[in-house]
C-alpha cells in the first residue's frame, strides 16, 4: 500500500500499523491484490493525549509490538462474541499506549486493585463487562488497567473472560447432562457455534468430542 501525507510518501507492507493525527489529510493507493484495513479512531480524551506524541509509530521493536497488537485487534474484530467488545477495547488502549511509548512505573508485585479486578471477572464472567466498569472497580485509568492486567496475567481481560467461560462449560459438560446449546448460553456465549469455535481453539478438541471422551 502506498500512502501520502503532508510529511512524506510511504509504502506499507501487510501486517503494518500506521498512525495519523486527528484531521491530518492523507491518501493511499492499494495494489491489484487488494487489502483489508482495520481503522481505530481514538476518542476525545485519548486524542488529546496523543497530540504531543509521534506522527507515526517509530521503527524497531516498538513498531513490531504495535503491529502485533493491531493483528490481534483484527482477529478480535472477526470474533463477534460478547467478550470481543471487551477484548477490542482493551487491545485498542494497549495499542495507543505502545504508540505513546508509555511505561508503567513501579515494582513487579501485583497491586491490590488488580486482585479486585480479577475477583470481579471471576464473579461476573457470564455477563457483558465494559472496560469502563473494570476501571471503576480498580479505581485506575483504563490504559493502566489493561497494561497491568496483561503484564501480570499474560492475557487481556477479554481473553481472561473467555478462559473462565470455557472452564465453566468444561466442568458442566462432564458433571451434568445439559445440552451443549444450553450450556453455551449458560456460560456466557452468544451461540453454540461461538462456544464450539472458542472451545476448540483453547483445548484443541470440539465440545462434543470432549464430552464423549469423558463419558462415565
Amino acid at each position: 500500500m502506498l500512502e501520502r501525507d503532508p510529511e512524506a510518501e510511504r509504502v506499507y507492507d501487510a501486517g503494518s500499523v500506521h498512525f495519523h493525527r486527528a484531521g491530518e489529510p492523507h491518501s493511499g493507493r492499494i495494489g491489484g491484490r487488494g487489502a483489508v484495513c482495520l481503522s481505530i479512531t481514538a476518542g476525545p480524551e485519548i486524542s488529546r493525549r496523543l497530540e504531543s506524541g509521534p506522527a507515526h509509530p517509530p521503527s524497531g521493536p516498538l513498531a513490531a509490538a504495535v503491529a502485533s497488537i493491531g493483528r490481534r485487534c483484527h482477529v478480535e474484530f472477526g470474533a463477534r462474541d460478547e467478550a470481543s467488545d471487551l477484548a477490542l477495547e482493551a487491545l485498542s488502549l494497549e495499542l495507543v499506549a505502545e504508540v505513546m511509548r508509555s511505561r508503567d512505573p513501579g515494582s513487579s508485585r501485583m497491586p491490590r486493585w488488580l486482585f479486585e479486578v480479577r475477583d470481579y471477572l471471576n464473579a461476573h464472567f457470564r455477563e457483558r463487562i465494559p472496560l469502563a466498569t473494570l476501571a471503576a472497580v480498580a479505581g485506575v485509568h483504563e490504559v493502566h488497567l489493561v497494561r497491568s492486567f496483561r503484564r501480570h496475567f499474560r492475557r487481556t481481560p477479554g481473553a481472561y473472560v473467555r478462559m473462565l467461560r470455557i472452564e465453566s462449560a468444561r466442568r458442566a459438560m462432564v458433571e451434568t447432562p445439559v445440552a451443549l446449546a444450553d450450556l453455551a448460553l449458560e456460560s456466557g456465549f452468544t451461540s453454540q457455534s461461538h462456544f464450539t469455535r472458542e472451545f476448540s481453539r483453547q483445548l484443541g478438541i470440539t465440545p462434543a468430542a470432549y464430552r464423549r471422551s469423558h463419558a462415565r
